[in-house]
């Protein structure tokens, strides 16, 4: 990981937060012939400059992404409600 982003999860609403200084760069990634969206479905560039990894919205500062969009996490044995 770069030095100075940071990033927590926070369980009970299922969010992911990357903080991302001013000073980090991104290098393009690879060419993938068969990844066209990221996490978000977002397209993926194709000409050497996507962003590494699922999200191709990242910027400097505080990104938040909803990880779970489904039912909330419920305890191991424990059925759903509805």
């Amino acid at each position: 990981m770069t030095k100075g982003i940071t990033v927590s999860y926070d369980e009970s609403n299922q969010t992911l937060k990357i903080n991302i200084p001013s000073n980090v760069k991104f290098n393009g990634s690879t060419n993938y012939d068969k990844i066209s969206t990221d996490y978000e479905e977002q397209p993926v560039p194709q000409n050497g400059t996507a962003i590494p990894g699922p999200f191709q919205s990242l910027t400097t500062g505080e990104n938040i992404f909803k990880i779970w969009h489904g039912l909330p996490l419920i305890s191991q044995g424990e059925l759903p409600r509805g």
